[in-house]
């Protein structure tokens, strides 16, 4: 009898494609389309999924059940990049909170350049359905980020039927902010103590860059908002929110936060408190200059495509232009997003503060990129400073020499 098995053996796949919803279930609904994350392949990989560094346990506390877990390894799973992504199958929960998880992971190994391990022998813990709440969150005592979902309201037309049942994890946005509160608390484990009001807002701006940047790993989607806002990316608010579904379904009538809008007043910051609302600030202040710079990347293309007018005429744009722009748009999202990752690694083990941060990011960004040939640094500056956040003491350009530090998070 034949043997089944391929001689010589076929060595296992490097990476493992698995589908998720387009951001949420309502943005699915609406376009019809899914995600496709691309994610490391791991072998070994336990029905759960469980792996060398995520493991998935889908026990509802609240119907007291275990739910079957998924086998990603199963041939008819892998054959088709996982299971389609349904609200009323568990397995596909399971699915998609491991497949947003691994791929946030990977962007921060690739960012530092060094492997990314939890504490000893630990894994990051994923609950998908934990409780019956409007809230999901990392937990760091049980080392989980725990996963609620809830009834839609009855008068809750505008995104979903009247009393339906939402997960949220099954929002690549919400997997994305809590995973990467867990990562945060396994890099600096003292920012859970609030020693000043910027530890816990920057916890949340951070987690918030994380997931709005992660947009920027399907670039079909840029592609799509390109062409639809005719390239500016300023009135794509879909692109530059978070959370849309969550936010609608729980009575904000649009998503739970987004990063344009908002007109830099510098009192804001100076009398807020509150973390969210804090770090959106910020948040707000890096995308004012990433889109400062993706605007003075992409002029010689609208300057070329009219005529040297830089004025787009009526009617659609050419798909060749769309990819190109698309393409300037996803590079810089990956520079902006890698040099405040890397501005990690120059930060204070302790009592944070937001001019901390500044200072750290512009030197990380600095050792790696001497001559800052885009001018991404000082956009990032310029648009910090006009919503009112600087480090102290600093008296000239921010840019230069004054705005440095050295790892150990203090200036130079």
């Amino acid at each position: 009898m034949l043997s089944t098995h391929n001689l010589p053996s076929v060595p296992a796949p490097d990476r493992r494609r698995l589908r998720a919803f387009a951001f949420d279930p309502m943005s699915s609904r609406l376009s019809g389309r899914f995600l496709t994350l691309d994610i490391p392949f791991e072998t070994g990989l336990k029905a759960g999924p469980d792996g060398e560094l995520v493991q998935v346990v889908d026990y509802d506390a609240t119907r007291r059940c275990w739910y079957q877990p998924v086998d990603l390894d199963d041939p008819p799973v892998l054959a088709q990049d996982g299971l389609r992504p349904s609200e009323s199958d568990p397995r596909s929960h399971q699915q998609i909170a491991y497949a947003v998880t691994m791929s946030v992971i990977e962007r921060f190994q690739r960012f530092t350049g060094r492997r990314f391990r939890w504490r000893g022998d630990d894994r990051l813990r994923l609950v998908p359905h934990a409780f019956f709440g409007r809230n999901a969150y990392f937990d760091p005592e049980r080392r989980a980020v725990l996963f609620g979902y809830y009834r839609a309201g009855e008068t809750d037309t505008e995104a979903n039927l009247p009393g339906q049942m939402l997960f949220t994890c099954l929002s690549v946005d919400i997997i994305a902010h809590e995973v990467t509160h867990a990562i945060v608390h396994r890099m600096r484990p003292l920012f859970t103590i609030a020693t000043n009001p910027d530890v816990f807002a920057f916890h949340e701006a951070f987690a918030d860059l994380v997931a709005l940047f992660h947009h920027f790993l399907f670039r079909d989607i840029v592609e799509e908002f390109v062409a639809a806002s005719r390239s500016e990316l300023a009135d794509a608010a879909a692109l530059l929110s978070l959370a849309d579904e969550f936010g609608r379904s729980t009575g904000r009538g649009g998503p739970l936060r987004s990063a344009v809008g908002s007109e830099p007043v510098p009192a804001e910051f100076r009398e807020t408190r509150e973390p969210h609302t804090r770090g959106a600030i910020f948040v707000a202040a890096v995308f004012d200059a990433y889109l400062a710079t993706y605007k003075a990347q992409i002029a010689d293309l609208r300057r070329l495509a009219t005529g040297g007018s830089g004025v787009l005429g009526d009617g659609e744009l050419s798909p060749d232009l769309v990819r190109r722009i698309a393409g300037e748009a996803v590079r810089n999202a990956d520079r902006v997003l890698g040099m405040v990752v890397r501005g990690f690694d120059y930060l204070p083990p302790v009592d944070v503060t937001f001019g901390d941060v500044v200072r750290a990011v512009v030197t990380a960004d600095r050792d790696l990129f001497p001559d800052d040939a885009i001018n991404l640094r000082g956009h990032l500056v310029e648009a910090l400073r006009r919503r009112g956040i600087f480090p102290p003491g600093v008296v000239s350009s921010p840019t230069r020499r004054c705005c440095g530090g050295d790892r150990r998070g203090r200036s130079a």
